[in-house]
């Protein structure tokens, strides 16, 4: 199986890969290393870059083995192919409101860029909205809502939210104190420590 985590910059792809990753620990699914080849920066949990996926589908035994990536795919070509049952590609959005403020801080903190947020708004924050709107329309257009999940569903609802994700992958059940394993791995402050 090849499990895609497919999201918008700041919508939450990060955490639903650590989510992912745990995921397949606790139900012991093995996962296989992608090959260096198919990435730009093997540091990166992106192991598949877009315009190497179908080099990996010809060439891996995804269909054998289980595989794990993060992404931002957008192109309309990769969103509009039909896929066999083995690849699962899940989607996480966030609200646009925090999904700008994030980036903001992402933006003032990379760069130390000390601008306020009117001027980060109108010079690049505007086009930030456009791109994710984008984004997420044109995914929901090709691959439909069963597979979009929302940040702030985790947050409120974290069980439930795990136990949908776990059945996109086959997993018929998972236990309560497997959800909690889960949910202590990846709580935002260990995510952001281990950044």
């Amino acid at each position: 199986m090849l499990i895609i985590c497919n999201g918008t910059f700041k919508s939450g792809s990060s955490w639903l890969h650590a989510i992912l990753v745990e995921l397949t620990t606790v139900k012991k699914l093995k996962l296989q290393k992608v090959p260096e080849k198919y990435t730009n920066d093997i540091n990166s949990p992106t192991t598949i870059i877009e315009s190497r996926l179908g080099e990996f589908l010809n060439d891996e035994r995804y269909k054998t083995e289980n595989f794990l990536t993060k992404a931002h795919f957008f192109k309309q070509s990769t969103l509009r192919s039909q896929y066999p049952p083995e690849v699962k590609m899940l989607f996480i959005e966030r609200d646009m409101r925090d999904a700008i403020v994030s980036h903001y801080f992402h933006i003032r903190n990379k760069y130390r860029f000390r601008i306020n947020f009117v001027l980060y708004y109108y010079f690049l924050g505007r086009y930030k909205v456009y791109e994710i709107s984008l984004f997420n329309n044109r995914c929901r257009k090709y691959m439909g809502e069963e597979n979009f999940f929302h940040y702030e569903d985790l947050i409120s609802d974290f069980s439930e939210t795990v136990r949908d994700i776990s059945k996109i992958l086959g997993v018929k059940e998972i236990s309560d104190k497997e959800i909690d394993r889960i949910r202590k791995e990846t709580t935002l402050d260990k995510l952001r420590e281990q950044l």
